[in-house]
């Protein structure tokens, strides 16, 4: 007897099933089926991701400043257009790249925030629910958000501009 195991499996998240019927087309009469669809023993998807979340970063003195309310499905340049209007800390220190962990909008929300400018230490954000919208972030059985803050090449340096006063020329 020969056993043939064919899966099928979602790559964006959907409300609802993945399949609602399956066709099988035997091909000899000794042949038998059995079909696990979602709604007879198989796997629904789970929710995809809707809703607006904010972002909290920490100021140079410790206090929390929450962002506005930003979609789901923002683009980089908008998360950062919505981080510098209501962040004055970070007008302009701050760019947003999309990092591709996921495939769809509706399957999670994860970017990468480079800072660029700071005499200080690199705030510590985090991605949340909006706390003023009346849609907030669902779907997609939650999880804790993860941050990590990368900070290359050492301590923080500043440099000083130099006055034109202090250059000089052979010519």
């Amino acid at each position: 007897m020969v056993t043939i195991t064919y899966t099928v499996t979602l790559k964006k998240l959907v409300n609802g099933f993945s399949v609602n019927a399956i066709s099988v087309k035997k091909v000899t009469t000794a042949s038998t089926f059995t079909i696990a669809s979602p709604n007879n023993g198989g796997v629904q998807s789970s929710a995809p991701i809707s809703g607006f979340y904010q972002i909290t970063c920490t100021d140079p003195s410790g206090a929390p400043v929450i962002s506005t309310d930003i979609k789901y499905d923002s683009s980089p340049v908008w998360i950062a257009n919505a981080l510098h209007k209501s962040i004055p800390f970070l007008t302009d220190k701050v760019e947003v790249l999309y990092d591709y962990k996921y495939s769809y909008w509706e399957n999670g929300v994860s970017f990468i925030l480079h800072f660029t400018g700071l005499d200080y230490a690199p705030p510590v954000c985090q991605i949340h629910p909006s706390y003023t919208n009346a849609e907030p972030l669902t779907g997609n059985e939650p999880v804790a958000p993860s941050t990590k803050v990368i900070q290359e090449f050492g301590q923080t340096i500043l440099f000083e501009p130099i006055t034109l006063d202090f250059l000089t020329s052979d010519a």
